[in-house]
């Protein structure tokens, strides 16, 4: 289904945002690798964001953190994003279990 919006992205009848915010008030933690440009780490960074006021919603915060690369791992909406290529790495487990170990400590 999705291979007719190929370069046509602006057709598709939702956009990542919305698909983010249906997990509220759950944590996540969206990852990207700088140069992975066909997953587009701004665009997905700017998607988080967006997705904050279903958060809000709930009296949590949103993606709070300056920038991509300061990952807040105390927040329930969060974005890390890491040098390299598309993969998933011995740091991203490092990232994913620290990340889950500060929202889900007992």
């Amino acid at each position: 289904m999705f291979k007719k919006f190929n370069d046509k992205e602006t057709f598709l009848p939702f956009d990542q945002h919305g698909l983010i915010s249906l997990i509220a008030p759950r944590s996540i933690l969206i990852t990207n690798a700088v140069e992975d440009t066909w997953a587009d780490p701004e665009g997905t960074y700017k998607a988080a964001k967006a997705a904050g006021p279903a958060w809000h919603l709930y009296g949590l915060s949103g993606l709070f953190q300056p920038t991509p690369e300061q990952t807040n791992f105390n927040a329930p909406l969060a974005y890390h994003i890491r040098e390299g290529v598309h993969s998933v790495t011995p740091e991203d487990w490092k990232i994913f279990t620290k990340y889950a170990d500060q929202q889900f400590k007992e």
